[in-house]
């Protein structure tokens, strides 16, 4: 009789431990889909290349495009890849070549800078680029134009004839419209972020799907 029910207080007891585990995995769970989606909206974003506007340094062709972690909370500097909305519907990765103050100027095929508060103007080196001459397309880059407030004038490293659509044709953006810089880790480590986006798209689809309230 004891046996039996120390059996019965010992399996309730069991029952009560296995319940209070249960509570705590689905509260983990709800605490990391709450870093993750705060993370995801507010800091970090995934994005995947399409096009080869910045070949060679990123490769864009098809369901193989390079994936990348875009940071939302850094600043760009020049030199920077960055994400950038508002200039169509859709986004461009491109890279920051001159910002507010500067003056840029391209002749003979090269991309000449004149940082604010310099009086010379420097050829920049670019051995990201694909080889190719950068040519003007609009007059004003013959002469030089200097960027006003909040302006970031933007180029893609695929600079033979049609590789690139960028402020040569679409004019400059502005800061706010920098949706994020893309890391120097996200950089070198594409091949194992698109395994990874591969392997978690359809996840990510849906927690997309719920952010959305789709």
């Amino acid at each position: 009789m004891y046996k039996v029910n120390d059996s019965l207080g010992e399996s309730k007891l069991n029952r009560e431990r296995s319940d209070r585990n249960f509570l705590l995995f689905i509260a983990v769970v709800l605490i990391l889909l709450t870093v993750v989606f705060y993370l995801n909206t507010f800091v970090f974003l995934s994005v995947r290349v399409s096009g080869s506007s910045m070949s060679p340094t990123l490769y864009g062709v098809g369901e193989d495009g390079d994936v990348l972690i875009v940071n939302r909370k850094t600043e760009a500097k020049h030199g920077d890849i960055v994400v950038i909305s508002g200039v169509q519907s859709y986004w461009l990765i491109k890279r920051v070549i001159a910002m507010e103050g500067d003056t840029v100027k391209i002749q003979d095929g090269k991309v000449m800078l004149k940082k604010s508060g310099e009086t010379e103007f420097s050829e920049l080196i670019e051995p990201y680029t694909s080889g190719h001459p950068t040519q003007a397309l609009d007059p004003k880059y013959e002469s030089g134009y200097t960027l006003g407030e909040d302006e970031i004038f933007y180029l893609g490293d695929n600079r033979s004839r049609g590789g690139s659509s960028d402020s040569r044709e679409k004019g400059e953006c502005l800061e706010k419209n920098i949706v994020g810089v893309v890391t120097n880790w996200s950089l070198n480590n594409k091949q194992f972020l698109r395994g990874v986006y591969n392997f978690f798209e359809p996840v990510t689809k849906l927690f997309n799907q719920i952010k959305n309230g789709q």
